[in-house]
């Protein structure tokens, strides 16, 4: 039982670490993106 915690615990701390910043990376990337493309169109 206190296996399966430890993983469940190491899971979310890796979700956190890893996952969530690099979601939160890619939205600025894609904002930065569409901004470049409405200054080059007009």
């Amino acid at each position: 039982m206190s296996l399966i915690l430890m993983l469940v615990v190491f899971g979310l701390i890796f979700y956190f670490m890893i996952l969530r910043p690099q979601q939160k990376r890619t939205k600025e990337h894609k904002n930065l993106m569409n901004s470049i493309a409405k200054a080059m169109k007009s």
